[in-house]
């Protein structure tokens, strides 16, 4: 696991910065734990619910369909393809938050660097900021060869917030939790052709 330099996460930085948002690194093995543990709580939470369960199945498709989370993308690339129509059911019908907590965890503890990207204010215009910041950093990533995923657990319960805060160390709404590093090259996650999104 190569930590990422000094001067790439100054890159990073700034580029949260430029848009009007923020980008702390969490660097100690204390609050790296303490955000796993926030990582772990997220999970369970978000996969006791039903609804959750059945959104997030209802997103599955098969590797190479251009719509939805191909299976590779959770974990699935190697399960045989029977298992495509078989994921969906057991995500619907169990609650498999424990396996997914454990999963989550790993990833982040052996991040190179786990970060929070925040803004001063929780509103739309902070909202847009935030998305334009998160857009600027992962351009900026890719140019120092770097990949990002991410792990919102933590800001998608919302009752997690806070106490993601209170790990950040300062004022403001924790936007996107995510990972960066040089991973292996992967499958990339199927995209439409530009002329089935854009009219030029």
């Amino acid at each position: 696991m190569r930590q990422i330099a000094p001067d790439i996460l100054s890159d990073l930085r700034n580029a949260a910065r430029i848009e009007g948002a923020w980008l702390v690194p969490f660097t100690s093995q204390q609050a790296i734990k303490q955000v796993e543990s926030l990582i772990d709580e997220g999970s369970r939470v978000q996969f006791s619910n039903p609804d959750f369960r059945r959104e997030l199945a209802d997103w599955l498709r098969p590797s190479g369909d251009r719509e939805g989370v191909p299976r590779h993308a959770i974990g699935g690339a190697e399960l045989p393809d029977f298992t495509t129509s078989l994921i969906p059911f057991l995500l619907r019908t169990f609650d498999l938050g424990g396996k997914a907590a454990v999963r989550n965890i790993r990833l982040a503890a052996r991040a190179p660097l786990l970060a929070c990207l925040g803004t001063a204010r929780d509103d739309p215009l902070a909202w847009l900021n935030a998305g334009q910041a998160l857009q600027r950093l992962l351009l900026t990533a890719t140019s120092h060869r770097l990949h990002a995923s991410f792990l919102n657990q933590p800001i998608e319960v919302v009752k997690l917030r806070p106490r993601l805060l209170t790990l950040i160390e300062r004022r403001g709404q924790p936007q996107i939790l995510l990972r960066l590093g040089r991973g292996t090259r992967r499958t990339h996650t199927p995209r439409r052709r530009l002329d089935e999104v854009m009219a030029i």
